[in-house]
């Protein structure tokens, strides 16, 4: 808008959250510190590399199932990997599939270069052999993991 004036309005379910009470007050520093500093709490990136395996079968005990198979053979790949999941995705259901995320984490001073984590769920894909009709797609750095 350049020069103008404007009204912006934003719809949330959380007027709480960190980031909108920064609208009142900006700060930005303030904001991307303790941004920083959760992420480093709850080892999210850029101190940890991610990757987001979601899992999807029109029947949704089939798609269950598969994600809670996943997780375990993930979970058994062990250190340096953290995994985390299944759970619902946050629109279970999306073109008549129901929809299980998985968080796979490694911290990034473990993992620099994310080789280890890209090598954990090669070797997880090679051993797994999914029932008909369960499909996964591996997000590797998502942007939304929600």
């Amino acid at each position: 808008r350049g020069e103008k004036n404007g009204e912006v309005i934003l719809q949330t379910l959380d007027p709480e959250h960190l980031v909108f009470q920064s609208l009142h007050e900006p700060s930005i520093r303030d904001f991307l510190q303790h941004e920083l500093t959760l992420r480093k709490t709850f080892t999210y990136p850029p101190y940890a590399r991610m990757v987001l395996v979601t899992i999807a079968a029109e029947e949704d005990t089939l798609a269950q199932r598969a994600a809670e198979t996943v997780a375990a053979e993930f979970r058994r790949e062990g250190n340096p990997l953290i995994t985390i999941g299944p759970a619902p995705a946050k629109v279970v259901r999306m073109k008549r599939k129901f929809r299980y995320r998985i968080i796979l984490r490694t911290l990034r001073e473990d993992d620099p270069s994310g080789k280890l984590l890209k090598k954990s769920i090669q070797k997880i894909r090679d051993r797994i052999t999914l029932p008909a009709g369960v499909q996964w797609l591996i997000d590797v750095d998502p942007v939304v993991v929600a």
